[in-house]
């Protein structure tokens, strides 16, 4: 049995709005919708186009993503992809960040085969140039801490990805700020902790 066409194409999340947006534009083609999510038009003719490219949309975003659009994105397909292009899409910064680390970072065991991780590798290379972004010493400063810091730091990592002329310096102090906050956090679930150990032991518990 064929899936239904939502179900081929891999759901919109706050992540992959580039990936998502090639699966819609195919989808949407053959069925002559692009264009109406393309270019704002009063035409009443035009209008039921545009709500059945807002109905086409609609099953291919997440709930999540879902919850940010408004009532009317769901009865207009140039609106819904207007106000999820200012939602999701990254800037150009910010997606250099994120395919450079994720091409410093691959792995084999993450493919099927040779020829599928090659291929992988061209298709990163070419969205990297196509950024036109230079890694200067700032960007390269920035890229090594995201490539070494743990977990924890994601909420750090991913200002760093979309502030606008962020600085090796400026994520240094971020990172050392952090450190502190984290250290203090610490200091008092520790202190916390002693003194309830001896209050307990106080009453005899």
């Amino acid at each position: 049995m064929t899936l239904p066409i939502h179900h081929q194409i891999r759901l919109l999340t706050e992540e992959n709005f580039d990936d998502w947006l090639i699966d819609i534009r195919a989808h949407l083609r053959p069925k002559k919708l692009w264009q109406c999510t393309q270019t704002a038009s009063d035409d009443k003719e035009n209008q039921e186009k545009v709500e059945q490219a807002a109905d086409a949309m609609t099953p291919t975003i997440s709930v999540d993503v879902k919850q940010k659009l408004i009532e009317e994105d769901f009865n207009d397909g140039y609106k819904m992809l207007r106000h999820l292009e200012a939602l999701l899409q990254p800037s150009t910064d910010a997606e250099f960040m994120r395919l450079t680390k994720e091409y410093y970072t691959l792995s084999s065991i993450d493919f099927k085969s040779t020829g599928d991780m090659l291929t992988h590798i061209k298709l990163l290379e070419e969205r990297i140039d196509a950024t036109k972004v230079t890694l200067d010493s700032d960007k390269r400063t920035i890229l090594c801490l995201m490539m070494c810091l743990p977990e924890q730091y994601r909420s750090l990592m991913q200002i760093w990805s979309v502030t606008k002329d962020m600085t090796a310096e400026k994520a240094r102090a971020m990172l050392l700020e952090e450190d502190r906050r984290q250290d203090h956090v610490n200091e008092t679930k520790s202190t916390t902790g002693l003194m309830r150990h001896f209050d307990n032991k106080s009453k005899g518990l």
